[in-house]
């Protein structure tokens, strides 16, 4: 199943697509998808995806607070009284 996908190119971009497009006859996002493909099958064959998404795991581990199991309660507790604040004032707004 596809999915709609914006993109933006520039015109030059945008021209050598639809140039190719119509020798090809194939369509713009035909090509694109091919590219698409093709850059994807080169990354995962090279192995450089992995060591690029562990380093930004591990830049995203340092610069996020480590919580202890106590602290993530307090925050889980806190977070479900904003809720039930929240859904009481809706419910006073309407009475």
């Amino acid at each position: 199943m596809n999915t709609r996908t914006q993109i933006y190119l520039d015109e030059r971009q945008r021209k050598a697509l639809k140039l190719i497009a119509a020798t090809t006859q194939l369509s713009m996002s035909d090509l694109i998808r091919r590219a698409i493909e093709r850059y994807l099958s080169e990354e995962l064959a090279s192995g450089n995806w992995a060591s690029q998404m562990r380093l930004a795991v591990e830049s995203i581990r340092e610069s996020v607070p480590q919580l202890s199991n106590d602290e993530l309660d307090e925050l889980g507790a806190q977070r479900r009284r904003i809720a039930a604040e929240k859904a009481s004032e809706k419910h006073k707004v309407r009475a």
